[in-house]
């Protein structure tokens, strides 16, 4: 029963990869919606960033983002 489990997870991190890969692109629009959140608090390098999706054993994304940075900027506060 155990390898039935772990063939359906691997079944379902296949569809998964197969939609993100679509041309949709769901990891490359992440990216990009990452990238102008965050590029407003660091200085980012650019090619650092990386988006990861998965489909873990209870059906939940598993969603992994990492970047590189030069350095964090300074944020002004606004007082309302």
């Amino acid at each position: 029963m155990k390898e039935a489990n772990k063939t359906a997870g691997r079944l379902k991190n296949v569809l998964m990869i197969d939609k993100i890969k679509s041309p949709s692109g769901l990891e490359d629009v992440l990216k990009s919606d990452v990238y102008g959140v965050l590029e407003n608090y660091f200085d980012i390098i650019p090619p650092s960033i990386d988006v990861r999706l998965n489909i873990d054993e209870n059906n939940l994304y598993d969603i992994r983002i990492s970047l590189k940075a030069k350095n964090a900027k300074s944020i002004g506060i606004i007082i309302k």
